[in-house]
């Protein structure tokens, strides 16, 4: 059982850099805690998948250290870490010849014994997995007959069916239609609320990162602008200057709790 007064993703002081740009993101300190769900916000090419994919332990910083619980990511095997991490690129295969639940079940990969045959348990926990996200109807559809929105879905349920502790989305909206990108968002406000799950979700949208998130991060040029609490991060004072454009708060009628950024229209 995770220590709940230790983050279960902690980074210290990461730099990561390319060779042609060697201080392309970094220092960036954060710390994730079950219960949590965290927008990564910014504008293009300020380091966002780049810091989820560090964060999934897929590329590996130049300086600093990050921990999984107790243990440093970069020793784990892939196996150890996809038992903790699920992580859901930005750009997901639609050409595979597979059905929908075949692409579920192979979330459950690193649960089950020797990578081979999945248990009653792996099933069920498929079929849980496909009706959280709606995706119970697609089920022995071929993936290349899907919509783009819909074959989104079905490796959301797949991420769901891999039961992590932390679960990593690269703009997992961006397919969707807005019925559908709400759905999601409260599924996973939901299961972070009740489950523990800690979430952290790359998003263009800082609307909908201040209705659902707990917290957020803010990059501009590979560089952390600000990061904490939603509710003092998503503001014009942070964000006017990085996205260099001019936002005003506004309050929906009958959803005042949550404020709204406007941009100013110069004409």
């Amino acid at each position: 059982m995770a220590d709940s007064r230790r983050p279960l993703l902690e980074l210290v002081g990461v730099r990561f850099g390319f060779p042609a740009r060697p201080d392309f993101l970094g220092p960036v300190d954060l710390a994730i805690s079950a219960g949590e769900c965290w927008g990564i916000v910014g504008p293009n090419g300020a380091g966002k998948s780049t810091l989820l994919r560090i964060l999934a332990g897929l590329l590996r910083p130049i300086h600093g250290t990050i921990k999984l619980g107790a243990h440093k990511l970069s020793s784990l095997s892939s196996c150890e870490r996809a038992k903790q991490i699920a992580f859901l690129p930005q750009h997901l295969p639609r050409d595979v010849m597979f059905r929908a639940n075949e692409v579920v079940l192979m979330g459950r990969y690193p649960h089950r014994s020797f990578g081979l045959f999945e248990s009653a348990n792996d099933q069920k926990v498929v079929m849980r997995a496909m009706a959280v996200t709606q995706t119970e109807a697609l089920s022995g559809r071929h993936m290349t007959t899907l919509s783009g929105g819909e074959s989104q879905r079905v490796h959301i349920a797949a991420a769901f069916a891999q039961e992590p502790e932390i679960l990593l989305l690269d703009e997992p909206t961006a397919s969707l239609d807005i019925q559908h990108q709400l759905h999601l968002l409260r599924i996973l406000r939901d299961r972070s609320l009740s489950d523990g799950l800690a979430v952290v979700v790359v998003t263009h949208d800082i609307n909908l990162a201040s209705m659902f998130c707990t917290h957020a991060i803010v990059l501009h040029q590979g560089r952390v602008v600000a990061a904490g609490n939603t509710s003092d991060v998503i503001t014009p004072a942070v964000l006017d200057a990085v996205f260099g454009v001019t936002l005003s708060v506004a309050n929906a009628p009958g959803n005042e709790e949550n404020q709204w950024m406007v941009p100013r229209i110069v004409r």
